[in-house]
């Protein structure tokens, strides 16, 4: 369905995801990454929870855990994971039988064993070893966990997230070689290992051979263990674009400025790079002309609105659309949403010729006062 079209229903800025897109991209995956199973984090997009099918949903978060209640997971396809598993998170999976949870730490163990005692619950655990910083735990608290072992929990294996957006193979060639090695000092019968290398995913124009690239990071994993991959970013993102309409123009000493209905509140690619590279667009409609390079800035009052510094657009409209491609991941979730208390945008998901809303444009000036 042409975004010409959608946008007559549904004014902008809203986010539209594509579910077909989202199945080949699953399917892509499957294809090329066979030494493992998939791992989605919820956190890349909760809304596209129930449409997202893989071995396995993490969650950080007990909002997260109602996100994937609501959306029909099944309990055993899911990761309890998070530095900050609170009381009501903790009360929550116990009560609901949820067996599999991640180790952040010491505290967080003991934490676990008392739930599995008042519970009579027997918990099946992954033990994160950082990758250097504030996640995970370091080599010697997980050799002591493995020491003092209760018989409450069933301690399954390690998971190892070392980090987003990696190109180089050969770092997690050094990450993967690591990972086995400490394996094998532990000498413990672990049953499965969960990693996440962080998959690159393509924001902006650049050129990247990523069947080359999965195949031979494929080759690289060749656990002994059952092997689940955490990619939740690398799964979604290609499904979404983030649609945008121009609402104003000038041109001052500095260059050509043009103001669209969104923002970066609104739109987050990886590491805030919008300003500083060109994403993956389309002007709508196509027109010809001279083409002026265009600085876009969203609606609101600072200049750190600033979502591309240099974008090649042909004859510039008020009216016109910018939609923002590769949008499936964080970018709904990642935004400062609540800043001049602009409305959320509307979500969308569309399947084939149909367009079904997730959610409507939503406001959020009462979240920003006093309840009254």
């Amino acid at each position: 369905m042409p975004i010409e079209d959608i946008v007559k229903t549904y004014h902008t800025p809203f986010y539209l995801f594509d579910q077909e897109t989202l199945q080949k991209r699953i399917d892509y995956l499957h294809q090329h990454l066979t030494n493992g199973e998939l791992v989605y984090a919820i956190k890349a997009n909760g809304f596209l929870t129930p449409y997202v099918k893989v071995a396995r949903y993490e969650i950080c978060s007990y909002g997260e855990f109602c996100i994937a209640q609501k959306s029909g997971i099944p309990y055993d396809h899911m990761v309890i994971s998070g530095v900050n598993k609170d009381e009501e998170f903790l009360e929550a999976i116990a009560t609901k039988n949820v067996l599999r949870v991640t180790i952040e730490s010491l505290h967080q163990y003991d934490a676990v064993i008392a739930l599995a005692k008042k519970y009579q619950t027997h918990y099946h655990l992954l033990l994160r070893l950082t990758s250097g910083n504030q996640f995970g735990m370091s080599e010697e608290d997980i050799k002591d966990i493995l020491l003092r072992h209760d018989q409450e929990v069933t301690i399954e294996g390690l998971e190892y997230f070392s980090g987003t957006q990696k190109r180089s193979l050969k770092k997690i060639k050094k990450e993967i070689d690591y990972l086995k090695n400490f394996i094998e000092e532990l000498a413990y019968p672990f049953t499965e290992i969960e990693y996440g290398p962080g998959l690159p995913v393509h924001y902006f124009h650049e050129e990247f051979d990523e069947d080359s690239y999965l195949d031979e990071l494929n080759s690289m994993l060749s656990f002994d263990l059952p092997l689940y991959l955490e990619s939740g970013r690398s799964i979604v993102a290609s499904c979404g674009q983030y649609v945008t309409s121009v609402k104003d123009f000038k041109t001052n000493k500095e260059g050509h400025f043009a103001i669209i209905d969104g923002g970066i509140h609104q739109l987050v690619y990886y590491g805030g790079m919008m300003g500083m590279k060109n994403p993956v667009y389309e002007h709508l409609p196509h027109r010809e002309g001279k083409e002026e390079l265009w600085t876009i800035c969203g609606s609101l009052c600072t200049t750190n609105d600033l979502v591309v510094r240099a974008m090649p657009l042909r004859s510039l409209e008020v009216g016109d659309l910018i939609v923002f491609k590769n949008t499936g991941a964080y970018s709904i979730t990642e935004g400062i949403a609540l800043f001049l208390s602009r409305d959320l945008p509307a979500v969308l998901l569309q399947r084939k010729d149909e367009i079904k809303k997730l959610r409507d444009h939503t406001y959020t000036w009462s979240l920003n006062m006093e309840e009254k």
